[in-house]
């Protein structure tokens, strides 16, 4: 059974953040609250780890990648090419609710890209994330949770993800608030001009004004 942990990130606890930083470089799966929803998340560059994510998501097909979490626009250049426009949009709207579509690093370790051209990327704007991300120094495969079997809606406080889901993962890390399920902004950059592939939190009025294809 997981480990639930109640954490703050005002600043974020450096204990708390030693104990997740321990299951995921063992292989373990930690759910978190992002800026968006509720989301489980590994090593990306753990191959076993990320299968054990999708087996959690039966219902994501495999051939659509996870989300990749980083720190910083610099660590998105070690996996991803960022063309000028892509960093434009970059340093303009990161950290936060966007998720962006970019061509891959040819160093691109194989874990993580397989063989696919391209990968989506973030930068949360969560205190408490992306202090795991500094931390841990390497990106996160990450997913929303999924709706529980035989459930309509989606789980919104700690307690009741803890007793769905705590028998699959190895540590669940909670505010101590209810999270709505919420979407990123995905914008796909790896051609010109960026085009928005769905409409999710973040706001689109800039994009649209550089030329954003809707």
């Amino acid at each position: 059974m997981a480990l639930h942990l109640y954490t703050y990130d005002s600043p974020p606890s450096v204990k708390d953040l030693a104990k997740a930083q321990r299951v995921l470089e063992s292989g373990g799966l930690i759910i978190y609250p992002s800026d968006v929803n509720w989301a489980v998340a590994c090593d990306a560059t753990n191959a076993a780890a990320v299968d054990k994510v999708f087996r959690l998501k039966p219902s994501h097909p495999r051939e659509k990648p996870l989300s990749l979490l980083m720190h910083s626009i610099s660590q998105i250049s070690e996996y991803a090419v960022l063309s000028s426009t892509a960093y434009r949009v970059s340093k303009k709207l990161l950290p936060g609710p966007y998720t962006f579509i970019l061509n891959r690093a040819k160093n691109l370790p194989r874990q993580l890209g397989d063989k696919r051209k391209s990968i989506g990327v973030r930068i949360p704007k969560s205190p408490l994330l992306l202090a795991l991300l500094e931390t841990f120094g390497k990106p996160l495969a990450s997913g929303s949770l999924p709706k529980p079997e035989g459930k309509d809606d989606f789980l919104t406080k700690g307690y009741e993800i803890e007793e769905c889901f705590g028998h699959a993962v190895d540590l669940i890390l909670d505010l101590g608030e209810s999270l709505a399920p919420l979407e990123t902004t995905i914008v796909d950059l790896t051609e010109e001009p960026p085009k928005i592939i769905r409409s999710g939190i973040g706001p689109m009025d800039w994009l649209l004004e550089i030329g954003a294809i809707k």
